[in-house]
């Protein structure tokens, strides 16, 4: 995995974000994606160390662009999943 080094004061952000506590945020906030389709994904949980069932449609919200060697990128569900996603799989709707 190449996430070892994930930046703290985002990590806050986007927690802070799903809670609703837009006060305590600071500076721009970060944009809502969406898992594209109907039915279900299976996602791998990077700290459960297996596969999820998640559904598509899930809000969620992008940690890192930076792509693993199986070319997923990491996303902070609004279930509180934390995921590998491949990005053709995600639909940017900003804050909406």
């Amino acid at each position: 995995m190449n996430w070892k080094n994930l930046d703290k004061k985002h990590i806050l952000k986007i927690t802070q974000q799903f809670a609703g506590k837009f006060e305590d945020i600071d500076g721009d906030l970060v944009p809502i994606v969406l898992i594209e389709g109907c039915g279900d994904i299976w996602c791998y949980h990077i700290t459960k160390n297996k596969h999820i069932r998640l559904y598509r449609g899930t809000r969620a919200m992008v940690m890192s662009e930076e792509e693993d060697e199986y070319g997923r990128v990491l996303i902070f569900t609004e279930r509180g999943d934390l995921v590998a996603i491949d990005p053709n799989d995600l639909i940017k709707i900003g804050f909406n």
